[in-house]
């Protein structure tokens, strides 16, 4: 049985993205995003996960102490009445598109986390009924199947269960199959640019030693 997988991912408010909506379309198996540093790609990553767990493990890991994230997953620039939330579309095991919400209620504070209300289809859900769709959640902290590099080095010192664990919530051997097919199938779409500098590195490859 093959696992969800999104159709759509919208953003607003949340972190870096601002009062404008921000939709992602996803048409393939697997979806790369491409940015230069600071354009939104970790804050993206970090959408997904306070999606399916309501939560950013980066205040677990990283605060010295938690008021540090006081205000954190509020734009700071957000108009009162602007509300915030991630939403996907996801296409369940079933076959069936369902729409998946979670809205911020109340930001982290310096001594209480953030609330927050999850949605399937319009209607209140809780964790177990994400888990009822085939959304599997590893155990705390690294909950969501969300790998980013502030999250390394707590996973490379794990104990190897739990490394396991989070993996396997992560991956699946069907899902590493598809994405050695998918990059070897770009080959056929790439050609080396026309470059004088280029030649005359090939050309150096071949004078001997």
């Amino acid at each position: 049985m093959l696992r969800p997988c999104f159709k759509t991912i919208e953003v607003q408010g949340f972190r870096s993205f601002g009062s404008e909506r921000q939709l992602s379309e996803i048409d393939a198996p697997i979806a790369v995003y491409w940015g230069p540093n600071s354009k939104g790609k970790t804050n993206f990553a970090e959408a997904i996960e306070f999606l399916l767990t309501g939560q950013t493990v980066k205040r677990e890991l990283l605060a010295s102490r938690q008021d540090e994230f006081a205000g954190a997953l509020r734009h700071a620039h957000l108009d009162p009445d602007v509300e915030v939330y991630v939403s996907a579309v996801v296409e369940c095991q079933d076959g069936k598109l369902r729409t998946i919400k979670r809205t911020l209620d109340q930001d982290y504070a310096k001594q209480s986390d953030c609330q927050t209300t999850l949605t399937i289809d319009d209607v209140p859900a809780t964790e177990s009924d994400l888990l009822s769709l085939g959304i599997v959640l590893a155990q705390p902290p690294l909950r969501a199947p969300v790998l980013a590099q502030h999250t390394l080095n707590y996973l490379f010192t794990a104990r190897p269960s739990d490394r396991s664990a989070y993996f396997k919530a992560l991956l699946e051997v069907t899902d590493l199959d598809s994405f050695r097919d998918e990059v070897a199938a770009l080959e056929a779409h790439l050609s080396p640019p026309d470059d004088p500098l280029l030649e005359k590195l090939e050309k150096a490859k071949c004078v001997p030693l």
